[in-house]
């Protein structure tokens, strides 16, 4: 079995992205945030959480936090917030950012790549998926 790190008493939601969470995320207190995994690598310049925030209205947020580990963080986190944005005007989709602080970006979580989510598709769903992914690609 994989350990989270979640039985140690330290990885709390309290101090989940600092002493400020609850501020960060726009909660009044952290008994809604659910820790689904600690803070690990998610590749060569990040460290990710994933977490979900329950709502009173019954709704669930499923989350990821990404936090740059690259010298200069900041400004690297303000690269990639421009880069996404010329993409986004270029027709590409992103998962929806729920807050930016600092070097740390929130943003709703995506538990699947696209190559799952194509896999795992029927086949009209394949065809537009590919063309979608064509139309892009000849954009950019």
């Amino acid at each position: 079995m994989m350990d989270t790190g979640l039985s140690n008493p330290e990885y709390n939601c309290n101090n989940l992205l600092g002493p400020r969470t609850t501020e960060i995320l726009g909660l009044k207190d952290s008994e809604a945030i659910k820790i689904t995994n600690w803070w690990k690598p998610g590749g060569a310049e990040t460290y990710i959480a994933t977490f979900s925030i329950s709502h009173q209205a019954g709704s669930i947020n499923d989350l990821i936090a990404k936090s740059c580990i690259k010298l200069c963080p900041r400004e690297t986190m303000d690269e990639w917030i421009d880069r996404r944005n010329i993409l986004s005007i270029n027709g590409v989709h992103f998962p929806e950012i729920y807050t930016v602080d600092g070097a740390t970006i929130v943003e709703e979580y995506i538990p699947y790549t696209f190559k799952d989510a194509y896999k795992s598709a029927d086949q009209e769903t394949k065809e537009v998926l590919r063309t979608n992914f064509i139309d892009t690609y000849k954009r950019i």
